[in-house]
């Protein structure tokens, strides 16, 4: 039986674990009962308890087969401070939070690929290394996992994971190269002095500095970078907690630089700071930044594409269409493994109605349940061929 038919048959059981995560979903590293759900349905499918490993608190992985090459097949499993307002019957429980990235179903599908592959556990000529990672929201949830070796022991020869687009028209996309940008999010607060509005010569006014800071900085981008290799800087929190007649002693603003270039994020990193730094020195104004992201552009390894797209053709071919799919403004963390070891990450797409019509990262999102299905096929015939040296 292929792994399509198998994972068609446990399709009733994916989107049981699917809809279980959904009603449940937890924030950031903040994911207690989500790994506790993960390791019992591992321990259910016949993996050995005593086998499981957590570089990270609440991380889970497993490693299936015997020595040789090693894939790591990768779910994130973390969900967003957003409250559900779908209407579903298995809506969050959660009041302010909701799987809208739909790291519930990529969750779901290698719980899938896991039973799947243990089914088959003597057709592994290699190791297996299953990865459920916490904080891919925060940006940083793989960086902090790679620092504790989930690359290593055994080392991770090849690394694959997809995403949910519930927007674009039913099918499996794939992007080669420089496939989603660089992120370097940021937090900028001002100090100054706080005084009535109607005197502002008698303190010292960080919203005035900030509205400066949100305008020099676009600077970088208009008269430093050359736009063939350009990006963007957004601004999306800014608070000052004063009022009408009230100048704040401090504000804080909060944005995002991407680009789909390692050497302008790096050129960003460095000028956002100084040009930051001189203008509140400017308004009198003294400044700090605290980066909290810090991500690469996620890199696709262009024959390994070509290769695993071909297992998805054999695959699921006859039912899905596989096409090529744009490459993404959007920010991903798997790009720290696809920094450190060749990767591919596709698009699970989703579309085939109107009750698909908005995108993840939206209070409304719906995801097609269906695609669970070969996707996981995809991931665990990736796995066995790549193993046999197939692929």
């Amino acid at each position: 039986m292929s792994f399509y038919e198998r994972a068609k048959e446990l399709q009733e059981e994916t989107v049981m674990n699917r809809r279980h995560l959904h009603q449940y979903p937890e924030l950031g590293y903040d994911q207690v009962e989500t790994s506790a759900y993960i390791r019992s349905k591992l321990e259910e499918y016949g993996y050995d308890p005593e086998t499981f490993e957590a570089p990270i608190e609440n991380s889970v992985v497993v490693n299936i087969g015997k020595p040789g090459k090693t894939i790591m097949l990768r779910a994130d499993i973390d969900a967003l401070p957003i409250q559900e307002d779908t209407g579903l019957e298995f809506s969050s429980k959660i009041d302010g939070k909701m799987h809208a990235c739909g790291h519930d179903i990529h969750t779901a599908q290698l719980l899938t690929v896991a039973r799947m592959l243990k089914e088959r556990e003597d057709e592994l000529e290699g190791t297996v290394k299953l990865l459920f990672q916490p904080a891919e929201e925060l940006l940083n949830g793989a960086e902090t996992l790679v620092k504790a070796g989930v690359l290593e022991n055994p080392k991770v020869d090849f690394a694959l994971a997809s995403h949910v687009w519930p927007i674009a028209p039913k099918g499996i996309g794939f992007m080669k190269d420089h496939s989603m940008s660089g992120a370097l999010n940021f937090k900028i607060t001002l100090i100054g002095k706080s005084t009535h509005g109607a005197m502002p010569s008698r303190g010292v006014d960080p919203v005035y500095a900030a509205t400066f800071i949100i305008n020099g900085l676009q600077s970088i981008l208009a008269r430093e970078v050359d736009f063939t290799s350009g990006g963007s800087i957004t601004f999306g929190k800014f608070d000052g907690n004063g009022a009408m007649n009230l100048i704040p002693d401090k504000a804080v603003l909060e944005g995002t630089a991407r680009s789909f270039t390692n050497e302008t994020l790096k050129y960003m990193k460095e000028r956002i700071p100084e040009i930051a730094e001189l203008l509140a020195k400017a308004f009198r104004c003294e400044m700090e930044i605290e980066w909290i992201a810090d991500v690469p552009v996620l890199f696709n390894d262009p024959e390994l594409v070509d290769k695993v797209r071909k297992v998805a053709e054999e695959t699921v071919g006859d039912a899905y269409e596989i096409f090529d799919f744009p490459q993404q403004n959007g920010s991903e963390d798997f790009a720290f493994f696809s920094k450190e070891v060749p990767s591919v990450y596709f698009i699970s797409a989703h579309k085939d109605s109107d009750l698909y019509q908005y995108n993840v990262h939206n209070s409304k999102v719906v995801m097609n349940e269906e695609m669970m299905a070969p996707t996981a096929a995809i991931f665990a015939q990736t796995a066995v061929d790549y193993l046999k040296g197939n692929l």
